[in-house]
């Protein structure tokens, strides 16, 4: 008898692995929080060990996989932006932190303007979150990672 539990059949298997960061998004509170703390240990060993360009090649693979994924997991779970994808959350967190200074005060900026920017969602993120689909998923939370990278810019620029 073959297994009609969507999660457990071997074609989703990987895709609820990756869309929910290894289960970070099953989280009862919070989970695009959560998904991006998470992700802090994943920022850190890219600013140690990458180079920024492949820094960015590997945020934008994990961008494609991150559309392919939230898709699978979306249609399966039968909603817009099921809350258990955190995928993005870790992409948009990158994203926000991609070519900044390393340091404990940057990682925590980073984080809330990214949270901020992620909640707030200023166009043209609201307008990717009211689409369906992967690309609508990923792109409003990249769109909230540049905002929370240019805004940390300007801050680091007018403290200077």
């Amino acid at each position: 008898m073959k297994n009609k539990d969507p999660v457990r059949s071997e074609g989703n298997k990987l895709s609820y692995i990756i869309a929910t960061f290894f289960g970070v998004g099953y989280t009862p509170v919070a989970p695009g929080t959560a998904g991006t703390l998470a992700t802090i240990p994943l920022y850190l060993l890219f600013a140690f060990f990458l180079s920024p360009l492949y820094y960015a090649i590997i945020s934008i693979v994990l961008f494609f996989i991150g559309i392919f994924t939230a898709e699978k997991v979306s249609n399966q779970e039968r909603g817009d932006d099921p809350k258990i994808v955190v995928i993005d959350e870790v992409v948009g967190y990158l994203v926000a932190m991609f070519l900044l200074p390393l340091s404990f005060t940057n990682i925590v900026l980073g984080f809330f303007s990214f949270r901020a920017f992620d909640v707030i969602k200023p166009p043209p993120a609201r307008q990717f979150d009211r689409m369906s689909g992967g690309f609508g998923i990923m792109m409003d939370d990249v769109m909230s990672g540049l905002y929370a990278n240019l805004f940390l810019r300007v801050l680091f620029y007018l403290l200077r």
